[in-house]
């Protein structure tokens, strides 16, 4: 049977047909229905065959053949038998919703002016796939060239420190009808009173008097996720009784934003990546952005809905690198904490560096966080507190994740127990990229890497403030 399925509308059987010819001229063998259906046959158990027996389909998609109900029924077959897509566009078409539910994670080739080289490109590495080397470090760099994103090459990009300015004014909050949703400010709590210029990024402070009971480093059990209890490292307790904590463990999987087009777009070369990306609009509609202040882990980390109402493309599995680990129906993570625990949270004002598509590009922004990620900077308290900064994954964590990534080359392939972590920090390289803490390998220093937002293989650790004072908090 033939290698490639090439699906096209009939109207376009001429320039199918020179499609054809330009993949055959590199040694493939083409399935085209103008000229492969065997005389005398039934025409659809032809097309089936070719779609049951090819290695990949090509698409030709136009607006004829995005109206077509014979295409849709090849690619339909097509996906229903796990055949990779190479989507071959001729000209800009707005997908109807069953040809956009099928595509939605497949690879485009745009119509751009290379894009013959890209499709032959695009061929060449599903049918002859490049070996994947083991070695090197756990984050590995994109390879645009092939389907998967992902080639086992080492990435370690030098992070610069973001240096951020503390010296924040804040304002403190009764959070009486607010249980971990939006206001008015890009979705932060809504805040009133005096802030507290001693405690860290302008802790409220509470009246009550302190409780001595604890100290830095001592864990505490508050709150839950899935139904089961959190762990929380206590790593600064302020002058007014209240205490930054950050879970014992890394709590989920999860892309800290996801492409903006609803997709993550794979590109056929490197160059070609480069040069879309290097436009900031560019890398957040196929990488996602990496502004904290609009992001979906934010949203999601201060939401307690039992359904998330996110203000721009909700993290769906289609929206994420490797389209895996979803939640854009998951329930926010404030939802399994009851409303006297939501109460102990302390709102506190965060900054961050912002992007160059935020309107406070080249300084901070700040936002108002019940829930928040520790930035770069931040990580100092670990220290103070004598505390590692690698973090363990939950059972239940491990038990969830979609990604082979932690199992497959962490846990097995290093033959550690730790795992990367998000920080809310944008990389300085691109608007689709953000921080993350690095696992333990056994040296002594912890690194960072930056690697595409939209990717979920990472895990999610929250930080908070919380009011020591609390009947909610279980000392262990």
């Amino acid at each position: 049977m033939k290698e490639i399925f090439i699906s096209y509308s009939s109207r376009e059987s001429e320039l199918a047909g020179k499609v054809c010819s330009l993949i055959e001229s590199k040694g493939y063998d083409c399935f085209i229905a103008s000229r492969d259906i065997t005389p005398g046959h039934e025409y659809a158990a032809e097309l089936v065959g070719a779609i049951d027996n090819c290695r990949l389909v090509v698409l030709l998609l136009s607006k004829n053949s995005n109206s077509s109900p014979h295409v849709l029924r090849e690619i339909d077959r097509a996906v229903s038998h796990k055949k990779p897509i190479i989507v071959y566009q001729l000209e800009d078409v707005e997908l109807n919703k069953s040809m956009e539910y099928f595509l939605m994670t497949h690879q485009w080739i745009l119509n751009t002016p290379d894009k013959d080289e890209r499709l032959l490109d695009g061929i060449n590495k599903i049918i002859h796939p490049q070996a994947v080397s083991e070695a090197g470090p756990a984050v590995q760099t994109v390879d645009s060239n092939t389907p998967s994103g992902r080639k086992a090459k080492p990435l370690f990009f030098g992070v610069a420190a973001i240096a951020v300015i503390a010296a924040v004014l804040v304002v403190i909050l009764t959070v009486r009808n607010n249980k971990g949703g939006k206001s008015s400010d890009s979705g932060s709590p809504s805040v009133s009173g005096q802030a507290d210029s001693n405690t860290p990024a302008g802790t409220q402070a509470p009246s009550a008097e302190n409780n001595t009971d604890y100290k830095v480093a001592d864990t505490i059990t508050f709150g839950k996720y899935n139904d089961a209890d959190i762990d929380w490292i206590i790593l600064k307790i302020n002058d007014n009784n209240t205490a930054v904590v950050v879970s014992e463990k890394i709590l989920t999987f999860k892309a800290f934003d996801t492409a903006e087009g609803g997709k993550w777009e794979p590109f056929e070369s490197q160059d070609a990546a480069k040069k879309i990306l290097a436009n900031p609009n560019e890398a957040a509609k196929w990488r996602g952005n990496n502004d904290w202040s609009i992001s979906n882990i934010r949203i999601w980390l201060n939401s307690s809905d039992s359904r998330v109402t996110f203000e721009d493309q909700a993290p769906t599995a289609g929206a994420t690198y490797e389209s895996n680990n979803a939640y854009s129906e998951e329930s926010g993570f404030l939802h399994g904490f009851t409303e006297a625990q939501r109460d102990a949270i302390i709102p506190t004002v965060h900054p961050t560096m912002a992007n160059p598509l935020n309107a406070n590009a080249g300084g901070t922004i700040e936002t108002t966080d019940l829930v928040f990620l520790l930035s770069e900077e931040e990580l100092s308290w670990f220290d103070e507190a004598g505390v590692s900064k690698y973090a363990k994954v939950t059972e239940q964590a491990a038990s969830a994740n979609e990604s082979s990534f932690y199992k497959g080359q962490i846990v097995d392939g290093y033959g550690s127990d730790t795992m990367l972590w998000w920080l809310r920090d944008p990389s300085p390289d691109s608007v689709g990229k953000g921080v993350l803490a690095n696992f333990d390998k056994g040296g002594d220093s912890l690194t960072f890497k930056d690697y595409y937002v939209s990717c979920s293989d990472f895990g999610i650790r929250p930080a908070m403030v919380i009011n020591l004072n609390s009947s909610e908090i279980i000392k262990k």
